[in-house]
């Protein structure tokens, strides 16, 4: 009986020290964290305009930080924030704000798109970066396609 509760003591003490080795050594949660991209819908016609969703969360409690996305498709596709364009560098569009400590926010975009003459249907592929104080933490790629 006493063997029996040696073993068991033994392997709750191995499983506790591992869960705190866990804990102690797990990387810690990223400053800023995307946690959606949606595109709505992902086809349209040459005169609509499709949206990009973007919901980011601040993990940190005390300190704000500056946010940086940028765009990048076809020349034919531009970015826009409501009815205005995205500004441009270096052949990339772009959308800054500083993101408050604790913040989450979702933040849309709109997409129009056209296609060069004698093109009935076109798949634009869309990179989007995602910077944090200078320092690219994430991206993503969506698909949209484009029809006449």
């Amino acid at each position: 009986m006493r063997s029996i509760f040696t073993i068991a003591l033994a392997l709750v003490l191995v499983i506790a020290f591992s869960l705190y080795l866990k804990a102690f050594f797990a990387p810690p949660p990223p400053i800023l964290q995307v946690e959606d991209v949606s595109l709505n819908p992902n086809t349209i016609n040459i005169d609509q305009i499709a949206s990009i969703s973007i919901t980011i969360k601040s993990n940190d409690n005390s300190k704000s930080h500056f946010l940086r996305i940028e765009f990048e498709s076809h020349v034919l596709v531009s970015f826009l924030l409501g009815d205005v364009n995205l500004p441009q560098e270096n052949g990339k569009w772009y959308f800054t704000r500083t993101v408050n400590p604790s913040e989450k926010f979702t933040q849309p975009f709109n997409v129009r798109a056209s296609l060069e003459s004698g093109i009935a249907q076109l798949i634009y592929y869309i990179s989007i970066k995602f910077y944090v104080d200078g320092n690219q933490f994430d991206s993503r790629t969506l698909e949209l396609t484009v029809r006449r």
